[in-house]
């Protein structure tokens, strides 16, 4: 008997928290009225879209995929692309799945360009 009432105590709490998480805390300025939040300034920086294509290789565009990253040029291969030179990993081998170009503060990410296709495949 003290095993089912443990069952159904514990029902009750789970009950409890799930509802108090349920309810509108009333922070203030939060819960904005959707007029009021689509003329509120936005809180975070929006960036420009890097350029459109960086470079071909191996037949496809190659764009900009991240952030740049710290790697060890001794890790990174030179590899022969159209518009530009470009890295790729040594243990990378074709088809590649990302390329690198070197920027002031590392080494760029390049990622392969979807097509139409490939995008509406996604």
């Amino acid at each position: 008997m003290a095993k089912v009432y443990g069952v159904k105590l514990a029902w009750v709490a789970a009950l409890v928290v799930v509802a108090a998480g349920c309810r509108d805390s009333g922070l203030p300025d939060r819960n904005l009225p959707l007029e009021e939040a689509e003329q509120r300034a936005l809180l975070y920086p929006v960036y420009e879209p890097a350029a459109a294509t960086a470079l071909q290789y191996d037949g496809s565009d190659w764009v900009v995929a991240g952030r740049p990253l710290q790697i060890p040029a001794s890790l990174l291969v030179p590899v022969s692309a159209e518009g530009g030179e470009a890295w790729a990993l040594a243990t990378d081998a074709p088809p590649r799945d990302r390329l690198y170009v070197r920027a002031a503060d590392g080494w760029t990410p390049l990622a392969r360009a979807l097509g139409a296709g490939e995008a509406a495949a996604h």
